[in-house]
């Protein structure tokens, strides 16, 4: 397994970072099973999210700050296992408190 972060600037009232994954499945004939987000957070707990991914099972993007601790910002529910055959794309993650 493969999970690269990045930071991407930071400053005294925001950090950015990037988050790459890919998993190798015996049972996805699409290859890794992938993501690719990048993250904006604010010192204030504000925050923006977005990338790509493929929709395989309970995925889930936790984010924490000083002021709220550890939430759930992004989650996609177990939809079954069609996805691992190859016949899905990418979907898109945005979300934020804006």
């Amino acid at each position: 397994m493969d999970i690269f972060w990045y930071p991407d600037g930071t400053n005294t009232i925001q950090a950015r970072f990037r988050a790459e994954h890919a998993i190798g499945n015996p049972f996805c004939v699409a290859g890794k099973i992938t993501y690719d987000w990048r993250a904006l957070v604010y010192r204030d707990g504000y925050y923006t999210l977005e990338g790509d991914y493929y929709p395989v099972p309970h995925h889930g993007i936790y984010l924490a700050t000083g002021l709220t601790g550890w939430r759930i910002v992004h989650e996609r529910k177990n939809q079954g296992f069609a996805c691992l055959t190859g016949i899905c794309g990418k979907e898109n993650i945005r979300a934020g408190n804006l």
